[in-house]
């Protein structure tokens, strides 16, 4: 991978893969940053706050940032079922089917888990309609293609 050095201090300078989207960097830098400035404590309302305004991978990158060392147990539960529910509202169906069973096996006596349950089958319904809609939709464009060049 090439490594591209943007301007600012040879200290603090940014560095970009050419793999990586600059706009995903941005982002990961930004709750970086924040999180020294703020604390755990505080990283859990910017989450939730990023969430609510339904910034899903802001809320997810800020969630990640939340440690269990630096939060209550239900704070820290509370993270790892929202960061399955960034997965879900992303439309990132594998990812939140993943997380969600993560969760599920990691608090198995919590009070998120029938609604963890629940989402699990609510995404593969999801997945499933995603699926075969864009297969009828793709046999449908080739169906009108066929009707125009005759």
């Amino acid at each position: 991978k090439k490594v591209i050095s943007l301007a600012g201090s040879s200290t603090d300078q940014n560095r970009i893969t050419k793999d990586r989207k600059p706009e995903t960097d941005a982002s990961e830098n930004l709750s970086r940053r924040l999180s020294k400035i703020i604390g755990n404590g505080r990283l859990l309302d910017l989450a939730e706050c990023y969430y609510k305004l339904g910034e899903y991978n802001n809320a997810l990158q800020t969630y990640k940032l939340i440690t269990s060392s630096e939060a209550s147990l239900d704070q820290y539960a509370w993270t790892q079922y929202q960061i399955a529910n960034c997965y879900r509202n992303m439309k990132e169906f594998d990812r939140a089917i993943s997380e969600y069973q993560r969760f599920i096996n990691q608090y198995p006596s919590g009070d998120l888990i029938e609604p963890a349950k629940w989402y699990i089958d609510d995404v593969h319904w999801w997945k499933s309609w995603c699926e075969k809609n864009a297969l009828a939709n793709g046999h449908k464009l080739e169906i009108s293609n066929s009707h125009t060049t005759e």
